[in-house]
């Protein structure tokens, strides 16, 4: 698919049998969570978006740090997770970033290699990034901590965002309800999607699709998680985007705009000059519904106040400890790590700022 409407990357992992990437440009901690952060700007030295000659690059990378501890502290997650900073474009064109996450072909729910690393203690593949971002910073962004202008999008909103796909916040559904990677391979999000009557859209051993292509566009689609339900807090389930044109990489990945009570980070639009950088709680809801189970209820503590539990983002030494075992344990093959599987990177170009 073109980028701007979403993404679907074919992988063959057959000749990808060990990490390619070296050491990571920059690791950031959120309490015991490990981010390795691996910028392609720096690498190919591309003057633009991340690299550390570019405008804005210093404020750029400083709000993905504050956003990645945030994320960290919030989901208390202890583990690493390899992320890919692709080459950042400069065309203002389309959708301002997209982010995601890495599926096998195999049937069934899907987690996902983030979520994937966080349970087995393993990566799903060892040559391939858990997760990957790419930002276009040819839009008119508010990089600092302050309020946004009228007509800027917030940068750290944006990340938060779009980073949320990459945990596995992400549909697999294409618009005939037919996987978009291969048959009866589903997200873990989509074991949660049901119509206004309660029937399932996914489900089945063999995960298929359960409803019409018209149950895609009808505006009648909610997310039947138990914890997000609790958390919301509403009495109702959450509603989920499915707008009258089935919109790829919108479409069934985010909350319907306006419905949710209070507002919420993974709403489908994000008005210019708004600011989001904590998620709801009926976002923490749904991330704990997909698996990521223990995540704090606790939203009180802030954005601002959450920079980390080292202080800066920086490893303290049992976090050290820990990601060296980790690595130690997976060379010495305690962690079996099948290679050769196809993935597919099922990432999500977000819009945000303007309406639908």
């Amino acid at each position: 698919m073109a980028p701007e409407v979403g993404v679907v990357e074919k992988i063959d992992t057959a000749g990808q049998k060990a990490w390619g990437y070296g050491q990571p440009d920059e690791q950031v901690v959120g309490r015991r969570l490990v981010f390795n952060l691996y910028f392609t700007d720096i690498r190919e030295n591309s003057h633009v978006g991340f690299a550390n000659d570019a405008p804005f690059s210093a404020a750029a990378r400083a709000r993905l740090r504050e956003v990645l501890i945030y994320m960290g502290e919030t989901l208390n997650e202890w583990g690493t997770l390899d992320v890919l900073v692709k080459r950042s474009e400069m065309d203002g064109g389309g959708f301002s970033a997209y982010a995601g996450t890495y599926y096998t072909a195999s049937a069934g729910f899907q987690e996902g290699a983030a979520l994937y690393r966080l349970r087995h203690w393993a990566k799903q593949s060892p040559g391939v990034p858990d997760m990957f971002l790419m930002v276009d910073f040819g839009n008119i962004y508010n990089f600092s901590t302050d309020a946004p202008g009228p007509f800027q999008e917030d940068f750290a909103s944006l990340l938060l965002r779009v980073l949320t796909h990459g945990l596995g916040f992400v549909s697999l559904i294409g618009e005939t309800g037919e996987s978009i990677i291969e048959p009866n391979v589903y997200s873990a999000w989509d074991r949660h999607l049901v119509r206004g009557d309660g029937l399932a859209l996914i489900a089945g051993r063999a995960p298929a699709f359960q409803g019409q292509a018209e149950d895609l566009t009808g505006g009648d689609l909610w997310f039947n998680g138990s914890r997000a339900f609790r958390l919301y807090g509403q009495g109702v389930k959450p509603r989920v985007h499915a707008p009258s044109r089935f919109r790829a990489g919108e479409s069934l990945s985010h909350w319907a705009p306006g419905a949710i009570e209070g507002g919420a980070v993974m709403e489908a639009v994000t008005p210019l000059g708004s600011v989001r950088r904590e998620w709801s709680a009926v976002d923490i809801g749904a991330l704990a519904d997909i698996g990521y189970m223990r995540i704090s209820d606790d939203i009180t503590g802030g954005w601002e106040g959450g920079m980390g539990c080292a202080g800066n983002g920086a490893m303290d030494a049992w976090t050290s400890f820990q990601n060296a075992l980790h690595e130690i344990l997976l060379t010495l093959g305690l962690f079996m790590v099948m290679a050769g599987r196809r993935f597919l990177n099922a990432g999500r170009k977000s819009k945000i700022g303007v309406a639908s």
